[in-house]
This record gives C-alpha cells, sequence and structure tokens, in this order.
C-alpha cells in the first residue's frame, strides 16, 4: 500500500490550503530512517535519536497525552509531527478538542506520512496542519475560532530539541495569540453591544461616504508620516511644518488637538473608538480641510464635530458586514487593537513609502503617558484636586496594565506594558507579511520593535519639498467623491434590509424561546427516566434552523463570552452541564437579538 499517497490524500481533504505548502522545491530527507519495533509499530532514527520508543511508540504516545494533559483543555497543540503518534493519541482521547500541529520541515513530514497508514486519525475534522511556516508567520494560520481558553501545548522532545530556536519563537507567538484572544474577548465583552449600537446609528451614512477601497494606490510611492500622540512627540514636533512639505500626514484622532494648535493640518484623521469620551479629542477644532477615516462602529458623536468629507472603512463586526453587502463593500483596514495599527494599515493601501511613525513609543519614555496638549492631559488638570492630582491620574495610566520595564531602540530603559506588548507583536507581524512597505519609527526613545529600524526626525528634511503633488491629489479626492451626489435608491435598500433583517432575528427569537422550552423538558425527562429521543431530535431541528438563517452570525456576536465559556470546558460529559449551556446559549441567544430588533426598529423610524 502507497501510505504517503493515501495519507496526502486525506490531508488535503480536510486542510486544502497545504497543497500550496508542498508546491515548493522540497529536498528529499535521507538522514531520518524508519525501524520497526517489536509492537509492530514502526519507529524513526533522526540523526542518530530516537524520535519515539525503540519498543512501542503508541503506547508512550498515549501516556504523555495523558500525563500531560489537564482535567479541563479547550484547545491543544503539537510541535513537531516525528511519526504522528502524540497528533494519533491526542485525537482519541480529545475526538471533539481543536487540535494545531507544527511541522516546519515538509520533506521530515513526507518521510513520515510514507511510514504507516495514519488515515484513521487524519481524517479527523478538528485537526489543523501547520507546515513550513515561518514563527513570523505562524499566527496568519491560526484559525480564528481557535479557543484559547486552556490551551495545551506539547512537545515532542527528540525533534523539538534538534530545532529548538524555532520552536521556542513558535511557542512565544502561540502564546502572543492566546494573550490577544483574551484581550478581544475582554474587549467584546466590554464594547459589544457600543458597537452594535453606533453602527445602527451609522448605517444612515453608509451611502453618503466612500469606503476606502477608492483610494488604493492613490499616493503610491509618496513618503507619508503617521503621527500618533506618544511622548516622544514633543521632541520634534516643531519639525512638522516643515515635514510636511515633504510627506502625506495622517493623525491618529489623540494627536489631531496638538497638531492644530501648532497650526499644522493632517491630511487625514484616523478615528476607530466606539467611545463617547473618545470624542473629546476632536472637541473644539477646525479640521475642515481634513479628510476622515472611521470604523463605522465609532461614536457617532464623530460625525457631528468633523467636516462630512470622510471615509469609511470596512466594518469588523458582522452587522456591518451585512449593510455593507447590502449597499457595497467598504474596503477592509488591518486592525492590531490600536487605532495607530489602523492608520499604517491605511498608509499601506494608499500606496505610500516608505511610511514613518512618529509618536508611536509603545511605552512611557520620560515617564510621560501621552505628549501635551492631548484632551487627556487637559481633563487631569480639569479635574485635579487635593485628593486626586495630576500625578495621581499619570502614575494609574502608567502603572495600571501589569507594567515592566524593556529598551527602547537607543538602548535605555523605558517602562512598557502587556498591552504594548499586543500591538508590538502586529507591527512586527506585519512588517515582514507586507515588507515592500518600507517602515521607520521617528527617534529611538519608544519600545524597541524588530523587522525596523529609528531614524531622526531631522533626516526628513533631506526629503524633496512635494507638497504641491500631494495638494492637487487631495483636491482630485474631494473633487471625485464629496460633490454632495448619492446612491440612488440607496436609503430605499437600507430601510429594506433593515426591515428584512427584524423578520429574521423574529423567528431567531421564536425558536431560541423555543429552544428554551424543549431544553427545559429534556432536563426533565433525564430526571423522570422518560424517553427523550423525540426532544433531542426537535432540539437538533431548531439547531440546525438557526445555523440555516443568514443572520445567525449577527444574532451570535454579542454571544462571544458564553461560546468562549463553553469552549473551555467542551469536553464536559455531564448531562446537566451539557443542558445547562444548552440554556445559557438559547437564553443569550433569545437576548441578543431582542436587543437587535429595537435598535433597529428605532433605527427604520
Amino acid at each position: 500500500m502507497n501510505f504517503l499517497d493515501n495519507n496526502l490524500r486525506i490531508i488535503f481533504k480536510n486542510n486544502p490550503l497545504l497543497k500550496y505548502a508542498f508546491k515548493q522545491n522540497i529536498t528529499p530527507l535521507s538522514n531520518l530512517r524508519i525501524i520497526d519495533t517489536p509492537s509492530g509499530n514502526p519507529t524513526g532514527i533522526f540523526e542518530g535519536l530516537y524520535i519515539h520508543s525503540r519498543y512501542d511508540p503508541e503506547s508512550e504516545a498515549v501516556k504523555i497525552i495523558k500525563k500531560n494533559t489537564p482535567l479541563k483543555i479547550s484547545s491543544g497543540v503539537i510541535l513537531g509531527f516525528g511519526l504522528g503518534y502524540l497528533t494519533e493519541a491526542f485525537l482519541q482521547q480529545h475526538p471533539r478538542t481543536p487540535l494545531l500541529v507544527v511541522e516546519p520541515d515538509i520533506s521530515f513530514f513526507l518521510k513520515a506520512l510514507s511510514s504507516r497508514d495514519m488515515s484513521h486519525f487524519l481524517s479527523s475534522g478538528t485537526v489543523v496542519f501547520i507546515l513550513g511556516s515561518s514563527p513570523e508567520e505562524f499566527s496568519s494560520f491560526i484559525p480564528d475560532n481557535f479557543p484559547v481558553s486552556a490551551v495545551q501545548i506539547y512537545k515532542l522532545r527528540s525533534v523539538f530539541l534538534k530545532n529548538e530556536k524555532y520552536y521556542i519563537e513558535t511557542e512565544k507567538v502561540i502564546k502572543d495569540f492566546i494573550r490577544r484572544k483574551e484581550i478581544n474577548n475582554q474587549t467584546l465583552q466590554r464594547f459589544g453591544r457600543l458597537w452594535v449600537k453606533n453602527l445602527v446609528k451609522n448605517v444612515g451614512l453608509f451611502p453618503q461616504h466612500p469606503g476606502v477601497s477608492v483610494l488604493s494606490r492613490i499616493f503610491n510611492n509618496i513618503p507619508a508620516v503617521i503621527i500618533a500622540a506618544g511622548p516622544s512627540l514633543d521632541t520634534f514636533i516643531g519639525l512638522l511644518p516643515e515635514i510636511s512639505k515633504r510627506t502625506l500626514l495622517i493623525a491618529v484622532d489623540t494627536a489631531v488637538g496638538p497638531l492644530l494648535n501648532r497650526g499644522i493640518k493632517p491630511d487625514f484623521i484616523i478615528i476607530v473608538d466606539p467611545q463617547y469620551w473618545n470624542t473629546k479629542y476632536l472637541e473644539r477644532i477646525t479640521a475642515d480641510n481634513s479628510f476622515f477615516i472611521a470604523e463605522p462602529a465609532t461614536h457617532p458623536r464623530v460625525f457631528e464635530l468633523l467636516s462630512g468629507k470622510g471615509f469609511f472603512a470596512g466594518s469588523l463586526f458582522p452587522l456591518g458586514r451585512y449593510f455593507e453587502s447590502i449597499l457595497g463593500e467598504k474596503g477592509t483596514l488591518g486592525a492590531g487593537g490600536s487605532v495607530t495599527t489602523t492608520a499604517w494599515d491605511f498608509a499601506r493601501l494608499l500606496g505610500c513609502s516608505p511610511v514613518y511613525i512618529a509618536g508611536m513609543d509603545l511605552g512611557f519614555p520620560f515617564n510621560k503617558t501621552h505628549c501635551r496638549g492631548t484632551s487627556l492631559e487637559n481633563m487631569w488638570y480639569h479635574t485635579a484636586c487635593r485628593t486626586l492630582p495630576v500625578e495621581t491620574n499619570s502614575f494609574l495610566a502608567i502603572f495600571s496594565a501589569a507594567p515592566f520595564y524593556t529598551y527602547s531602540f537607543d538602548h535605555k530603559r523605558i517602562i512598557s506594558d502587556q498591552r504594548m506588548m499586543i500591538y508590538q507583536k502586529w507591527f512586527e507581524n506585519q512588517f515582514v507579511q507586507h515588507h515592500k512597505t518600507k517602515t521607520y519609527i521617528l527617534t529611538g526613545t519608544g519600545l524597541k520593535l524588530k523587522n525596523t529600524s529609528a531614524v531622526q526626525p531631522g533626516k526628513l528634511l533631506e526629503l524633496p519639498c512635494i507638497r504641491k503633488h500631494i495638494d492637487s491629489l487631495l483636491s482630485k479626492i474631494d473633487k471625485d467623491h464629496f460633490d454632495l451626489k448619492r446612491k440612488k435608491n440607496a436609503d430605499g435598500k437600507l430601510y429594506k434590509s433593515m426591515a428584512d433583517l427584524i423578520g429574521d432575528f423574529k423567528e431567531i427569537e421564536n425558536l431560541a424561546e423555543l429552544g428554551i422550552t424543549k431544553t427545559k423538558k429534556l432536563q426533565s425527562f433525564l430526571r423522570s427516566g422518560e424517553d427523550y429521543t423525540k426532544i433531542i431530535e426537535e432540539l437538533d431541528k431548531i439547531d440546525k434552523t438557526i445555523l440555516s438563517m443568514k443572520s445567525r452570525n449577527i444574532a451570535g456576536f454579542l454571544l462571544q463570552k458564553t461560546i468562549h465559556d463553553i469552549n473551555s470546558n467542551i469536553n464536559a460529559e455531564n448531562n446537566t452541564e451539557i443542558l445547562n449551556n444548552s440554556l445559557k446559549l438559547y437564553r443569550e441567544l433569545k437576548e441578543s437579538v431582542h436587543y437587535h430588533i429595537e435598535l433597529l426598529r428605532i433605527g427604520t423610524k
């Protein structure tokens, strides 16, 4: 039997994208020998070391998984495929638990697949293989729905030690991914309803504002400066008037006030925060000559404070994507958790190169939180009193998120925190994935980043003056997109789509209520010992109907915390616990669609 061809066929069926990994030139592996063992299962010798037990590799793998798996596990990661015994043992013991298998050496993987029949476990729909990718690329291959509440990482020691640096870097990427997902879950829990509320309030603006996609490559090969409001901005803000003659200026909302106070006009202003307090950064300013770039769930007050000239990025949320499917897609911008990450991806979309990032310190150089003149600083001064001086607010801002010392580009110690690490990893990964967008950090006082370097702001004064050319492109954007024309029938399409959505949500609400009733009945039947086969069939039908609804993802958006909690105990076998989870899911689904219906009804009036 040709084990290799049969194993590959099954892998490609469940992981079709892996075919691209096998298209590269693969050098046959000569230093891996497959040998028989007394158990009848093959093992391997790689560079003189046994990969698995020389006697019974299958039993050895079963013991390793049992010994190293906690009672509660949401998912697993295996570093080093070997001959597949750890993967097989994991899937036997945890058949419903998602699993990532990481193997950097494709030639090793191919030789392993030729050693034995693995079809009985490779056909599992819960395993995802990540092959031949660098640690920097790794996070882009992890499924978005990979549960991270209780991840167990297993290391095949024999191959781990042979490629230790790779696996250590990969393990760091996995832990960064877990931390980022946990923060995203917490953020969703905190802001989910606010995002939905803002989206519904802003949806009437969708037809009036073009999407960022129309700006693609307009500023091709033109240098850009992204301006954030970190402490280092104070050290060179005086140079920005001259720098603006030579570069496109893209400002995040927090930096707009300090810039305009010095007469520096940003060409684009980036806004993504859904909270009311963030609109304070845009109060009492005149930015009529700047275009705004906004995420559709931004707080509605933003659009009252700024001029009507701006662009929407594609929504990050299911409800926004639904409206875009009706009214036209806007174009996606990357989201790394910070407005500066969105600003950088916008500069990349424009085709700008090189891109310089100013005032993004990802830490607290000079023991400061922001540059001078921000709205936050002004609020601290206005609310200061004897028992709450400005210094207390500053101290809390610096030391509230697990701070630690690290190093800047200029090798000095600065304070950073766990939130900043999320942004750091995002930028470092993006600089690798989009290496054609040359990016530099202005000044060396901020947190040191990989895959880029720091330059002094004075170097930008050596660039040629191109402000006339930039202004001509900005004028063309103004003429092409803001002549007050609206898409024909856009309002009609919008209100019909909202009415259709309300109808869908009502149906889901009724199904969720029916699910609650049937689940309670099932609980009663289990206690009394009655036959519950018919109820199980009815609940299965309810679930299938909900999953067939077009609006299911919108309805489920606010349920992520509950889904996350259930996934953290995915192996629960206790009937009481399983049914309690089902009840909770139906109840929160009903509550979610009711919340959406109430908002949409107001929006259609």
